[in-house]
């Protein structure tokens, strides 16, 4: 391993993937007021390697007004500092306003350059019978960016998109459950529509953990909206944590945040 390149995936084992020596250092801080229903933590992490090097902060805080409601913002600010890797940078809330320069994995509308996007989300779970989840979320997206052609001509462009998902869980036993997901997004200027959908079979062997192994199929590949990992089979393994661990909606989220 020691006398691989350091671009050899080989170093990555069992993974695959391009990994080059580096070293990182960071450090947090916590506002938790004893009984008051706020807190805000601030972290920075420094990293220095062969392949990328990056500093990344974040800040983030919530406000719980009672048992069931809550405001939660996270900002994150990240930037390459390999002068060879074009700046990268993300800005974001939960009511998400993202600034992408050369957005890694390429963007909406660019995929170098500057990218501006605001999302607006809402979502809603409901059990109406026991064992059963039926949830749905809602998400418009205004893009802007900037465009220079080949001659120097610039040009801005502007995108709306609406957004809708979809998931639906069955309890067959304590043990087993059905679950599909869907997604559609819809492109407002040019009419187009993408789609995905999941269907999974999900064992609980252990009370807070579960596996779920499905197949995905469908056409939406899309930065904010599609699954990491493309379409295909798919196996994931997580755990499935109850709001009633929790005494707040702030607490339950705050973790998934």
């Amino acid at each position: 391993m020691g006398r691989a390149s350091v671009a050899d995936p080989v170093r990555a084992l069992p993974f695959l993937q391009t990994e080059g020596d580096y070293w990182s250092a960071g450090a947090g801080v916590e506002l938790v007021p004893k009984g008051a229903p706020y807190r805000l933590t601030a972290r920075g992490e420094y990293k220095d390697g062969t392949l990328q090097s990056t500093r990344l902060a974040t800040v983030a805080g919530d406000v719980a007004f009672a048992s069931s409601l809550a405001l939660l913002t996270r900002q994150e600010y990240f930037q390459n500092a390999l002068p060879t890797v074009p700046l990268s940078r993300r800005v974001l809330a939960k009511f998400q306003w993202t600034d992408d320069r050369n957005p890694l994995g390429g963007g909406v509308l660019v995929t170098r350059g500057e990218e501006h996007k605001m999302i607006g989300a809402a979502e809603l779970i409901w059990t109406p019978l026991s064992g059963l989840e039926l949830s749905t979320r809602y998400a418009v997206r205004r893009t802007q960016a900037a465009r220079v052609y080949p001659d120097s001509t610039p040009q801005t462009l502007t995108a709306w998109a609406d957004y809708i998902g979809g998931r639906v869980n069955l309890d067959l036993t304590r043990w087993v459950s059905l679950r599909s997901d869907g997604r559609l997004l819809v492109e407002r200027t040019t009419g187009a529509t993408a789609w995905d959908g999941a269907p999974a079979l999900v064992l609980h062997p252990v009370a807070a953990l579960e596996i779920a192994a499905g197949y995905r199929f469908g056409n939406l590949s899309d930065p904010d909206f599609s699954v990491r990992g493309g379409h295909g089979a798919f196996v994931t393994l997580s755990a499935a944590l109850t709001e009633k661990l929790f005494p707040s909606a702030a607490a339950f989220w705050r973790a998934r945040f």
